[in-house]
């Protein structure tokens, strides 16, 4: 079968039905769902009787499946022809809850550390959980910085269609609240939201904000990290993750 978009479908109805369970919809969620495909878990989300699901297929192919569903379900459905990155940014919705293409993933991640997204529930390969949860890369940092990562289920490459080459998982996200940082998560927080500057500047005005240091204190900090100026002078964004570590386990 040939892929496009980067699509394998979940048919598996225990899968589909797992991750509504743990969605937790309630009555006021409005629910933002990418790559929906053929339907089957948007059907089960609508099921839960949401406020309403917001479905995003960049695949023109499969809008046939989607008008039926919208047909059956006009107040609390709504699809949209797109990009999901970029509808991500002009859907008003509180949970995110999809079995995305994998070739988004950094990509959405990025997306959700720069929202206020409250909930994630994603379907995605476990090389990037790993980035997240047991690897020393700049997500383990970052995404651990606003969200609880919960593990619900790994999911084998045979329970899609057409197979996956590698393992999934789902995982669940919870935004942290304000009074549930750590010093450490404010320090990484300050940091992504300035991680298009300079490694340098990045660094001071996140030392500055986060830990309340005179601007002179924080260079005097930078400076005795011995980076090299090639690093300093690169966006933040744009350094290895060997960087990333040297910074952080320096700071802490």
């Amino acid at each position: 079968m040939e892929v496009k978009f980067d699509q394998h479908f979940m048919k598996d109805n225990f899968y589909l039905d797992l991750i509504c369970e743990s969605a937790d919809i309630k009555s006021s969620d409005v629910i933002f769902e990418i790559g929906p495909g053929h339907g089957d878990l948007t059907k089960k989300l609508l099921e839960k009787k949401p406020c309403k699901v917001i479905s995003c297929e960049l695949d023109k192919k499969l809008i046939s499946h989607l008008e039926r569903i919208q047909k059956k379900n006009k107040k609390d459905f709504e699809f949209i022809m797109g990009n999901g990155l970029v509808e991500f940014d002009n859907c008003n919705f509180n949970k995110l809850v999809a079995n995305i293409p994998y070739s988004i993933t950094e990509p959405l991640y990025k997306k959700l550390l720069d929202s206020d997204c409250e909930f994630a529930l994603m379907l995605h390969g476990i090389d990037f959980y790993k980035n997240m949860t047991e690897r020393q890369t700049r997500w383990n940092y970052f995404v651990n910085a606003y969200y609880e990562i919960e593990l619900i289920d790994e999911v084998a490459g045979e329970e899609f269609t057409p197979p996956t080459k590698v393992v999934s998982v789902i995982v669940r996200l919870f935004r942290k609240q304000a009074e549930d940082l750590s010093d450490e998560d404010k320090f990484y927080q300050a940091v992504w939201s300035k991680k298009d500057r300079n490694t340098k500047n990045c660094l001071i005005y996140s030392l500055v904000d986060s830990f309340g240091l005179t601007k002179k204190e924080a260079k005097l900090k930078v400076v005795s990290l011995e980076l090299a100026e090639d690093v300093l002078a690169e966006r933040f964004e744009l350094i290895s993750n060997e960087n990333v570590n040297k910074i952080f386990s320096n700071i802490f």
